[in-house]
């Protein structure tokens, strides 16, 4: 039926419309209508969220998430390969010099070249100090050597400290461009007999206290609004209003909703014998 075929956005909409201030104060006026205004805030708070992302969104959150991961990654090689460069040019010791250089360029072996690299080359560089790291035992103890401790909190963190930095934020932009991967599949060819679009457990059961809420909205409505017409048509425009768009597309008939009227009936009275009644799908 047509309220079934309203999607969690309308849903809010409606929500949102019967507690905005042209509206909410209906419910102060009547005592029936009194305890329901706590209900519909409970079940907009459920419907909000429970909201499933669609891949659009979710892509453009991994998006942003990435840009401020390139941004920890490159500070972190800007960082390490600064400490490195430093202790080569203040160095009196030409051998530790030579030291120090091998260690910077094993780690960056394209020097900082590698903060101008995709997203994807820059997760595969930081895998690449990853394998080198858990290989070169060698490299791991020049690098713990290095330390600096920070002014604050007075707490020590080695050269080796900083790597695994880099690694970590290689690591969970690797997670991330996987997601977006698989999003981007989606987008391109959604699963036989979908949308591309999903209904999680919570969204359905925020769904099903929405028309549950519906159902007593009518029912207070009718005895509350019974004397008061303009106020009835002013609560459920909204309602009514999506109604008639979801059934218009669905091709069925707006009778067939127990929870709404025709538009030549006062939206408050409901059919009595239909207010038990769950909109079917």
């Amino acid at each position: 039926m047509g309220a079934r075929r309203m999607s969690t956005r309308t849903m809010i909409s409606i929500c949102k419309y019967k507690l905005s201030p042209k509206v909410q104060p209906l419910f102060g006026k009547y005592d029936l209508m009194s305890p329901l205004e706590k209900v519909t805030q409970d079940v907009l708070g459920l419907l909000v969220d429970s909201l499933v992302l669609d891949n659009n969104e979710r892509m453009e959150r991994i998006r942003a998430t990435l840009n401020n991961l390139d941004d920890r990654h490159d500070a972190d090689n800007r960082a390490l390969f600064g400490l490195l460069d430093s202790l080569i040019e203040k160095s009196d010791d030409a051998d530790r010099q030579t030291e120090l250089a091998v260690i910077r360029d094993e780690v960056f072996p394209i020097g900082l070249k590698v903060n101008n690299l995709s997203w994807q080359d820059e997760t595969a560089s930081c895998l690449r100090l990853e394998s080198l790291l858990q290989k070169k035992q060698s490299l791991r103890s020049a690098l713990d050597k290095i330390s600096l401790v920070d002014g604050a909190s007075m707490q020590p963190r080695s050269a080796l400290d900083w790597a695994n930095d880099i690694v970590a934020t290689g690591k969970d932009m690797e997670k991330l461009l996987q997601e977006y991967a698989a999003l981007t599949a989606q987008e391109k060819a959604p699963a036989a007999g979908t949308t591309g679009q999903s209904t999680s457990a919570k969204e359905s059961k925020a769904r099903n206290r929405f028309f549950h809420l519906i159902r007593m909205l009518r029912e207070n409505a009718s005895m509350a609004f019974e004397d008061n017409p303009s106020d009835a048509a002013l609560f459920w425009q909204t309602y009514d209003d999506e109604y008639r768009k979801a059934n218009a597309t669905s091709g069925k008939e707006e009778a067939s909703d127990p929870t709404v009227t025709t538009s030549n009936t006062d939206p408050a009275q409901a059919n009595p014998s239909n207010e038990s009644q769950t909109p079917a799908s």
